[in-house]
């Protein structure tokens, strides 16, 4: 799921993601790209005859239009949040940033789908997905946690187990937007109350408020008494009200925002500031947060303490992690590793990537790649690298089972530009690269080295991590391993 590029078409590196894809889970999984073509393409029946998009779709690559299944709950979403999301830039990522689970509930009810599994553009899945198929069905909806605080989580892979799962936490970020409106509500009858109080009559002087009769005001002995409150609307009401924890008030960005402050305070002038001017910094709401609020949330609200989004494992089973850490703000990892208690079931053997192993790989985005070895001790993968040397490299095996058959004439003839290394490649008899992550110090670890799902490539850099032919038993050192 993707932004439409006017202008120099799609970008490389989702080219070789694409690819990369299409290679690595046909025919057992559709591949499909989502993206708004009719900004810019009027008629968006040539979208399938451009070189590229024709090139892909031979390879099996199904082209969607959001912009022709958007529903009226995406497009209120749309609208309600330009309030709630800081501009990076002059550009809207926070917003779309979110906006894209409303469109991914839009192609699966189009579709008629039950689950799908959403990976950002950036990522490079290395799992066959269809083999994880039956035991990711244990998770309602599941994504990759990032920060240590568990106050963020990323959708890298975001899977769905079941549409209605999915609207349930799209209805949560729509709650989410329509509190910020129903508080901003609340503080303008605020002030209005204020204005009131601030202007004494001589007279008492009786007023319609609301279709109810109110005395507004009145003098007496050199006394102002206190005016009426202004009546508020259900939910500017509700949104007036402090937040009480749990049961939460019921304006959720009241409470996302209450929850969030410890995690990103504090900026002078910021979002929600208090008394002294310090509030939340801009870019901290995004859809990160959201998610891990959400995580939160739902529990909380179930019956059985059972939350709709589960994480999924993103270290790899290590015996040695410290249970109680002694360095400041580092955590006992055990419990993000598969079967960890803040993980959900068991997904086979490997572990997912939320961005920090690849940014370990291939550095930052920030960077342009420049930065290989980059690690982020807020990040739970982060330590794990810091705390037991855990590394991430490209390392031969024949785990990887793919088989690419369906090459396209046209790209036969360029030489196979299209295909890149796909062209011909199967693992049934050969070995190819493939990220694995390895700890040192544990002698009793199930597995020497660990398989990565997915490998979030955050510097773009995707065509530098596709498979290869290689011998067995090699291994290809990042430049940032020390």
């Amino acid at each position: 799921m993707v932004k439409t590029y006017c202008e120099g078409g799609l970008p490389e590196y989702i080219q070789h993601t694409l690819n990369h894809t299409l290679a690595t889970q046909q025919p057992q999984s559709e591949v499909v790209l989502v993206s708004n073509f009719r900004d810019c393409f009027n008629d968006t029946s040539i979208v399938g005859s451009l070189p590229l998009y024709r090139e892909l779709a031979a390879l099996g690559l199904v082209l969607t239009d959001s912009t022709a299944v958007v529903s009226d709950r995406t497009r209120r979403f749309h609208n309600l949040s330009r309030e709630v999301f800081a501009w990076d830039n002059k550009n809207e990522l926070w917003m779309t940033s979110a906006l894209r689970f409303f469109i991914l509930e839009d192609v699966m009810a189009a579709k008629g789908w039950q689950e799908a599994l959403h990976v950002e553009a950036d990522n490079l899945l290395f799992a066959r997905v269809h083999t994880l198929v039956p035991a990711l069905r244990q998770y309602p909806l599941a994504a990759t946690p990032l920060a240590a605080t568990e106050s963020l989580v990323t959708a890298s892979v975001f899977w769905v187990s079941e549409l209605r799962h999915l609207r349930t936490f799209t209805s949560f970020l729509l709650r989410l937007a329509e509190g910020k409106v129903d508080l901003e509500a609340a503080q303008a009858a605020a002030q209005a109350n204020a204005s009131i109080a601030a202007a004494p009559s001589a007279a008492p002087t009786r007023t319609a408020i609301a279709g109810e009769e109110r005395v507004v005001g009145r003098s007496s002995h050199g006394l102002q008494r206190p005016p009426p409150r202004l009546p508020l609307a259900g939910a500017a009401k509700r949104a007036a009200a402090p937040p009480r924890g749990y049961p939460f008030a019921d304006n959720v960005y009241v409470d996302y925002v209450a929850w969030l402050r410890p995690f990103a305070c504090c900026k002078v002038g910021g979002v929600a500031a208090d008394k002294r001017n310090l509030g939340l910094k801009p870019y901290a709401i995004n859809e990160m947060s959201m998610l891990a609020f959400f995580r939160l949330h739902s529990q909380l609200r179930s019956a059985d303490r059972r939350s709709l989004l589960l994480n999924l494992p993103v270290v790899p089973p290590h015996a040695a992690y410290p249970r109680r850490p002694t360095r400041r703000g580092f955590i006992d990892l055990s419990q993000f590793a598969p079967q960890g208690f803040s993980v959900g079931p068991r997904v086979a053997e490997g572990v997912w990537d939320p961005n920090s192993w690849g940014q370990f790989l291939g550095g930052t985005s920030r960077r342009q790649g420049r930065d290989r070895g980059f690690i982020d001790p807020a990040h739970i993968a982060g330590q794990a690298m810091l705390l037991k040397t855990c590394r991430v490299r490209m390392e031969c095996d024949d785990w990887l089972h793919f088989q690419r058959s369906n090459r396209s004439h046209s790209a036969a003839q360029r030489g196979g530009d299209a295909d890149g290394p796909y062209a011909g490649l199967s693992t049934a008899d050969a070995c190819v690269t493939a990220p694995f992550v390895s700890c040192a110090g544990d002698a009793t670890a199930p597995l020497r080295r660990t398989p990565l799902y997915n490998l979030h490539v955050h510097a773009k850099r995707t065509e530098d991590y596709r498979p290869q032919r290689c011998v067995c038993g090699s291994s290809l050192q990042p430049a940032g391993d020390h």
